[in-house]
């Protein structure tokens, strides 16, 4: 199982249009097979961090999720409303 951590620092206008995109991207996420959550955080001491927190059964279900119609919709809208580039760490799930 592997875990991705995705923490995004969005400009501060464009906060709403974000969460509405990323909460569009988590529904339909978590209704693939190999998911095994799909999670949006937004950081209490700056509004403009949010973190996604994915977790996958396996690489093969992650590749999958990455050609999905919604993933190929949603994720290209993203960097337009990013204040800083995304940064990513890819982990195995031990526990």
């Amino acid at each position: 199982m592997l875990a991705i951590i995705v923490t995004h620092t969005i400009k501060p206008e464009c906060i709403e249009k974000y969460q509405e995109l990323v909460r569009e991207l988590a529904q339909a996420s978590r209704k693939e097979a190999g998911c095994i959550g799909y999670n949006s955080f937004q950081s209490d001491e700056d509004a403009r961090v949010h973190t996604l927190v994915e977790q996958w059964e396996s690489k093969e279900a992650l590749d999958v999720h990455s050609k999905s119609a919604h993933f190929q919709q949603i994720v290209p809208q993203f960097e337009a409303l990013f204040a800083e580039p995304e940064r990513a760490q890819w982990q195995q799930i031990i526990a």
